[in-house]
């Protein structure tokens, strides 16, 4: 600092910093930046979930309750070096669109589709219907029940 300097030359600290225009607890201030919660946090994550990315752990932060500034997480997982990249979607190959088959005889085509449902008690209904595509007559129904045990 120039303090120091002009204070050597027989000014005190008091004197230079008014003359540089500063408060004297500018000159005196020290950073402090402990970041040791954070890191021991995002250490511990990244061994339990590795394939997790910052958005996940940002959002873990903020679902403990833990007030950490989203730049301030950020800055520390980029110093860490747990860059992990998004992955993207696979994109499917386009098809080339056909028009569908009409059925013209009885028995030509089938279809077939699961019909769900919910009792009183939470159970689940589900129902596998076989349609004939000519006349619309379902040919089977087959009923599935889940039980859902309620924690």
């Amino acid at each position: 600092m120039i303090a120091t300097e002009i204070s050597g030359e027989g000014f005190s600290i008091e004197r230079a910093c008014k003359v540089l225009n500063l408060s004297r607890s500018v000159y005196y201030y020290k950073a402090v930046k402990d970041d040791s919660a954070v890191i021991d946090k995002l250490n511990e994550l990244s061994e339990t979930y590795p394939t997790r990315g910052f958005d996940w752990y940002y959002g873990y932060f903020r679902n403990e309750g833990l007030g950490w500034n989203r730049k301030r997480v950020l800055r520390i997982y980029r110093k860490m070096n747990l860059k992990l990249r998004r992955r993207r979607k696979k994109r499917l190959l386009t098809r080339p669109k056909q028009p569908l088959i009409e059925a013209k005889a009885l028995n030509d085509t089938w279809s077939m589709d699961f019909v769900s449902d919910a009792l009183s008690t939470g159970r689940r209904v589900r129902v596998l219907n076989i349609i004939d595509d000519s006349t619309r007559e379902i040919l089977a129904a087959h009923a599935i029940i889940q039980f859902v045990l309620k924690k």
